[in-house]
């Protein structure tokens, strides 16, 4: 998860099942493009709140939206993979608001501590919207890829993938509209290797989420995981892996959906997710 904090100090950040979790400093001025100060993410476990069969469960969160898929322990998620259409910010952006959405393919974040995750955002800060790239390896701080321009209705191309002879990570996304790319490739030893996730979500700024801006539907498409050497789609592990369909809802009213996560499609590697309200 993506968490933002003031210039200094640190703060406490609510993870999907409402555990509380301290995380470090940062400054809005990154999410602004204008600043190399640290951010930090990080993911909390889930708790199911309520299983449709066996192998799919839902799972409330009031800052995630999209799926996960878990393994078994002995097991170890090495790639995944997902495309999205980069949204637009709908509506005003006001100079005294602050509002923003994140989107990212990782590993791990999903039950454990640690999370390999690259993504885009678009926020709106006093009365700017802005759109970039970032990655991240929690508990290191997140960066930003400062000469990545993303551009709403970008096709976004985003993998994760960790090669077990080098103990290496490799993150990348590259925009095929424009044919611009980053990436980095580095270790990580605390890795988990334990979940796959696509997800759309809403940041926490000095202990509360942010609200969740319009940004109509991110429709993802291509959507794939390795997990003990096999590549599949969402939907279409075998038994003994869990697919989470996760709904973003409101933090108090967990009755409000702020973010509504499609079913699977036929095609096993495509959803959507649309906004609903601001929330928190």
């Amino acid at each position: 998860m993506i968490h933002i904090s003031g210039p200094s100090g640190n703060f406490l950040r609510k993870g999907p099942s409402g555990i509380f979790l301290i995380v470090g400093a940062a400054s809005i001025a990154l999410l602004m493009g204008l600043s190399s100060a640290p951010a930090s993410a990080h993911a909390a476990p889930a708790t199911p709140i309520l299983a449709s069969s066996e192998l799919r469960l839902t799972e409330n969160t009031a800052s995630w939206a999209g799926y996960a898929v878990t393994v078994d322990k002995g097991h170890a998620v090495t790639d995944v993979k997902g495309t999205w259409v980069q949204p637009s910010f709908i509506g005003n952006c006001a100079s005294n608001n602050f509002s923003m959405v994140v989107i990212w393919v990782g590993i791990d974040g999903f039950g454990d501590n640690t999370v390999e995750q690259i993504g885009t955002y678009v926020s709106c800060y006093d009365g700017a919207v802005t759109y970039g790239a970032w990655y991240e390896f929690y508990p290191s701080p997140m960066v930003f890829f400062q000469t990545t321009t993303i551009h709403p209705g970008d096709a976004i191309t985003t993998q994760v993938s960790y090669a077990k002879s080098t103990g290496e990570f490799d993150l990348s996304i590259f925009d095929s509209t424009d044919g611009q790319g980053a990436g980095v490739v580095t270790t990580d030893t605390s890795a988990h290797l334990a979940s796959a996730e696509w997800v759309v979500e809403a940041p926490t700024y000095s202990n509360e989420i942010v609200p969740l801006p319009d940004f109509g539907s991110v429709r993802w498409s291509h959507c794939q995981a390795t997990v003990a050497g096999r590549t599949d789609s969402i939907s279409r592990f075998p038994s003994g892996y869990v697919e989470w369909k996760i709904t973003m809802v409101g933090e108090n009213d967990r009755q409000e959906v702020k973010a509504a996560t499609s079913n699977v499609w036929d095609s096993g590697y495509d959803f959507a997710v649309g906004w609903r309200t601001y929330g928190p």
